[in-house]
């Protein structure tokens, strides 16, 4: 009961938001390759738990398909059971966030008037909450990892010490990137025990690694550490900070800023936390934080270690949020004592935070239904075709296609034979991809064949056949 008293608007609110974006605009959470790639080994996963063959192994971590394949059977939907972890993510993040905050002060009205204003209707970390993406479950495990390494700390309890290295370890095998984040306030852990010989303690340490490694060995069978070969990790270099264009896997990026600007920008965009600004300034002037060390050395070091990878990408700053949200609590805190017209400050906040959250989400809503008219149409007039597309390719598979689909970006075809159907978008890929894959099968086609526009979609996508 207490949990509840408590705790009931963390759980509510996501819940209420989760239920509108799925009855009121059909947002099924499939946005992007990642999702489709989760939604893949989710069925795979669901479907040896139900006595099929042990999938191959997951490019990506294992551990958001792994604990969605399990929720499957409760939804009836895989899709469904990867979006209802992400909002309950959210959920457990706030409730983690709280209890963290809780630990030292008191004034829980302001505590959950904060959290809900900044961290529940933070631009991104709402529309995070609704797909079917591994964030929101990275950002749970990071908080209740650190929820519990500061209750280690005040209460010296060994439930919390299992439960961090736990939740630590399963926010790595959520999104590799969390390592650079735990990995600090780990150590701490493993100094202190170590110091103090506390050999029962550090047994204890063992069993939270392996269980939250349990599923990685499981599901992996050539190699466990095949993952520190990430192109993003062999490729990082601190060269990288000062550069703004990149010749990857992922084509050629030319961006406007050198990388480590790109990332200290984009800290203090609003999608972020809106009165970031204003925040960080109390805290520099008046010299309150709270536990500044163990926040702001992996804030930096994780801050440095993203700006050494070859590209450029907002959501690579995500995880910085958990982070940023209490250290910069004793800032609001001040803020509140002496602000005029707080409710009215607040509900202003909360009205810009749902504006700038609406913005995204329109680019949201038009993608899905985007991919949602492309399969409708193959669907009822084309079944049975091959398909070939990038970027699109997992969503044509993913979203059920009754025929073949394959993908432009792993190898050049030798020909692409008539009647077959190309979904693509030249001007968006002629950069980037120039003389990669994509671009050459395309160039190919078009020497070798005459194509056919079939339908026309939105921001320059077109269906063509070929003749």
């Amino acid at each position: 009961m207490f949990f509840i008293r408590t705790y009931w608007l963390y759980l509510l609110l996501p819940i209420l938001l989760f239920v509108l974006a799925i009855g009121l605009f059909q947002i099924d959470g499939l946005y992007g390759q990642d999702a489709y790639a989760y939604l893949k080994f989710t069925n795979a996963l669901r479907d040896f738990w139900g006595g099929g063959i042990k999938p191959d192994d997951f490019f990506w971590p294992i551990l958001y398909p792994f604990i969605s394949s399990l929720v499957s059977f409760f939804t009836g939907r895989s899709a469904l059971a990867l979006q209802l972890v992400s909002v309950l993510s959210l959920a457990g993040a706030m409730i983690y966030l709280h209890v963290i905050l809780q630990e030292k002060f008191k004034n829980i009205l302001l505590i959950r008037i904060y959290l809900i204003s900044f961290f529940l209707f933070s631009p991104f970390i709402l529309k995070m909450s609704l797909l079917c993406m591994s964030d929101m479950l990275c950002l749970f495990f990071i908080a209740a990892h650190l929820g519990h390494y500061v209750r280690f700390k005040n209460r010296s309890k060994s439930v919390d010490l299992l439960l961090s290295v736990l939740f630590g370890v399963a926010a790595v095998f959520t999104r590799y990137g969390a390592a650079v984040l735990v990995l600090f306030t780990l150590l701490h852990i493993g100094i202190l025990l170590i110091k103090s010989r506390d050999f029962i303690r550090i047994g204890i340490c063992f069993i939270g690694l392996l269980i939250g490694l349990l599923p990685h060995l499981i599901f992996t069978s050539r190699g466990y550490l095949n993952f520190t070969n990430h192109q993003w990790l062999a490729d990082w270099n601190i060269l990288n900070m000062f550069k703004s264009s990149f010749q990857t896997n992922d084509g050629n990026m030319h961006f406007m800023f050198p990388n480590i600007i790109f990332y200290f920008l984009n800290i203090f965009h609003p999608g972020h936390l809106i009165i970031l600004v204003p925040l960080i300034l109390i805290l520099i002037f008046r010299r309150s934080g709270l536990y500044q060390s163990f926040l702001l050395i992996p804030l930096i070091i994780y801050f440095l270690f993203i700006s050494g990878i070859p590209t450029q990408n907002i959501r690579f700053l995500l995880p910085l949020m958990i982070y940023l949200i209490i250290l910069l609590f004793p800032a609001v805190e001040k803020l509140y004592e002496q602000l005029p017209f707080k409710k009215i400050i607040l509900l202003f906040c909360v009205v810009a935070n749902s504006v700038l959250f609406i913005l995204g989400f329109v680019k949201l809503y038009q993608r899905i239904q985007f991919e949602q008219e492309v399969i409708s149409l193959l669907n009822s007039k084309y079944v049975g075709r091959n398909v070939f597309s990038f970027d699109m390719d997992q969503s044509i598979e993913g979203r059920g296609y009754r025929g073949k689909t394959l993908g432009l970006f792993e190898k050049v075809y030798p020909d692409i034979e008539k009647g077959s159907l190309i979904l693509f978008n030249p001007d968006k890929f002629k950069i980037q991809w120039e003389g990669k894959p994509p671009m050459q099968n395309w160039e190919k086609v078009n020497e070798n064949h005459k194509l056919n526009v079939v339908q026309k979609f939105r921001d320059g996508w077109s269906l063509y056949e070929v003749y």
